[in-house]
């Protein structure tokens, strides 16, 4: 089976390598993980590249999030891409106007690892890739096992 590819798209070099780590550290660390620090960069690579996961944040320079989603929407090669939204626009307004643009899911920063998952897991690329063999529960047990830096409510110590 092949790897699920993802790219993780914030213009925070931080909150790149922080979600670089904690897909690492889960059931997704076989995972082919790319970056870009802003939505032009990750139309780019995603012209270029076959990419099952979308990490997006919203507001990025060059080429906003909500932009970038809407242009991979458009195009037919691309428009296949789960997405998810990760940003710190918490609002229900911002929500619903995400949702809108047909992502698979929305994520508030913060957020833990666990959270992290499930919204993965949860998504069109992790089901092609885990089929529905697996369960969360299952993935769970599987993550937890030796990981003492990971509390009981999942946020990473």
């Amino acid at each position: 089976m092949s790897r699920i590819k993802i790219l993780i798209t914030d213009d925070s070099t931080s909150t790149r390598m922080l979600i670089h780590e904690l897909l690492k550290k889960s059931c997704f660390a076989q995972s082919e993980i790319m970056e870009a620090d802003n939505g032009k960069t990750a139309l780019e690579i995603l012209e270029k590249e076959r990419v099952d996961l979308l990490l997006s944040d919203w507001l990025m320079p060059d080429l906003n999030g909500k932009d970038l989603i809407r242009m991979i929407r458009q195009n037919p090669e691309l428009k296949d891409i789960s997405i998810i939204m990760i940003t710190k626009e918490k609002t229900i307004e911002k929500m619903e106007e995400a949702l809108a643009l047909d992502i698979d899911n929305f994520m508030g920063k913060p957020f833990t690892l666990l959270e992290l998952e499930r919204k993965i897991f949860n998504t069109q690329a992790a089901k092609k890739y885990f089929g529905w063999k697996y369960s969360l529960k299952s993935l769970q047990r599987k993550i937890f096992k030796n990981k003492e830096f990971i509390s009981d409510d999942g946020v990473l110590e």
